[in-house]
């Protein structure tokens, strides 16, 4: 090596070449999960214009279509907002509109119905395996 002295244990790192260090990095994988932002927007009917003049503070409607692409920038208080103005909980918005949801079906149900619903769910699951 020229200029520069490799210790013993690592001399396999200093002749690897951008390809070998490229090939050693882990891959990252990103979540699945995302905010259902415009679908749930435009299920309710609202404009970008009445979106962005219903949020606290006000945008306008390039940086509600900005936040619907780029949905990681929406935090907790906004999500709050944005449900509110679609109509939804705010935990409905990271599912697809109309899509079955176990806790939309018993969220007003009294606790008791809760459980035995919980229960009847791990009862099926459990006769599939």
């Amino acid at each position: 090596m020229q200029g520069r002295e490799c210790p013993n244990w690592s001399d396999d790192l200093c002749s690897a070449t951008s390809y070998d260090v490229a090939a050693m990095v882990t891959r990252i994988y990103k979540s699945q999960r995302k905010l259902y932002l415009r679908e749930h927007r435009e299920a309710a009917g609202v404009s970008a214009e009445d979106m962005g003049n219903s949020l606290e503070p006000n945008i306008n409607a390039r940086s509600v279509y900005r936040i619907e692409r780029e949905w990681r920038r929406c935090d907790p208080i906004m999500q709050e907002q944005w449900a509110f103005r679609c109509r939804v909980e705010p935990g409905d918005l990271w599912h697809k509109p109309n899509s079955a949801s176990l806790d939309a079906l018993i969220r007003k149900e009294p606790p008791e119905v809760k459980l035995e619903a919980f229960a009847a769910v791990q009862r099926v699951l459990g006769a599939r395996k």
